[in-house]
């Protein structure tokens, strides 16, 4: 007698390709709503990052008689320096000095006075990896902020620590200035670093003249995500696109701007100016004419 024995349980060639087809389409289906989850988890804590950051300014001010930290920045000058937090030298020893054109000023200060001690809420999460702008570049050799790597950061200063946000607080003092992107504007403006009667110890760090919170517009962003390379820069994306950024007010709270939902904030013709010309500078009237434009 005979017997034979057939494995139902086996499946055939076709049936586990077919299996594979569904299982590569629903992969393909949920990776994006994935990437976007975790985008969105970024965003939440950059937001988190930035209210952290503002309730700082507010207890330096509160240290301090009400002044802000100082503000470095220069009219006709490198768009990187609202990102700065001090300089120093040499890299990699402990203790470092800070270089006599160095600061600390802009964040650098909530650093310097321990007010934020956590170097990582200085950076939105959304940042590109490896760059000057995240808080790794920043932890290599050691802790940060002093941690950077000197072969790596050769061409980039390995003595300039920078954060991954902007500082731009904003005068409740207007002046009519010429864009590339939007043509004659007028927009808030601090005197220049160069002024007469400047401390000299700002003068030397160019930043300019000191300036209490109450002279801070209130309803105009004080610091944001990095922009200053154009749209394409921009951190938070949406399906690999440009999504806007998030911004935080001199009132205190944080306010998303999205591309699509704050068209004239995000002109293109202004964006464009703001990418770095073969000299490395951009146009400092657009970058300041873009701040005066998030909304609460």
């Amino acid at each position: 007698m005979k017997f034979s024995f057939k494995n139902k349980g086996a499946f055939t060639l076709i049936e586990l390709l077919v299996v594979i087809a569904i299982i590569a389409i629903l992969a393909a289906m949920l990776l994006p709503a994935l990437a976007s989850a975790k985008e969105r988890a970024k965003r939440i804590s950059c937001v988190n990052n930035l209210r952290q950051v503002v309730l700082g300014i507010a207890m330096y001010c509160s240290d301090n008689s009400d002044t802000m930290p100082p503000l470095k920045f220069r009219y006709n000058g490198n768009l990187q320096y609202p990102y700065e937090m001090f300089r120093y030298t040499p890299p990699n020893v402990t203790p470092p000095t800070f270089d006599p054109d160095g600061g600390p000023y802009n964040l650098g200060v909530l650093w310097s006075s321990s007010i934020i001690t956590d170097g990582k809420i200085f950076y939105c999460p959304s940042n590109a990896k490896g760059d000057d702008l995240n808080y790794d570049y920043y932890s290599v050799k050691q802790s940060w902020p002093f941690g950077v790597d000197p072969v790596v950061a050769a061409a980039d200063n390995p003595g300039y620590v920078r954060s991954g946000y902007q500082y731009y607080p904003q005068s409740t003092k207007v002046n009519a200035v010429v864009t590339q992107g939007a043509g004659a504007q007028i927009i808030p403006q601090w005197p220049h670093y160069d002024t007469p009667n400047n401390n000299p110890t700002l003068h030397n760090w160019i930043c300019v003249p000191l300036f209490k919170q109450s002279a801070i517009d209130q309803k105009r962003s004080m610091i944001v995500d990095v922009m200053y390379k154009g749209l394409n820069s921009l951190s938070h994306k949406n399906g690999g696109n440009p999504a806007g950024l998030n911004a935080a007010f001199g009132d205190g709270h944080v306010n998303w701007q999205g591309i699509r939902q704050e068209p004239d904030a995000f002109n293109s013709k202004v964006w464009t100016a703001l990418e770095p010309a073969p000299d490395g500078v951009a146009s400092v009237p657009d970058f300041t004419y873009a701040m005066s434009l998030f909304r609460p």
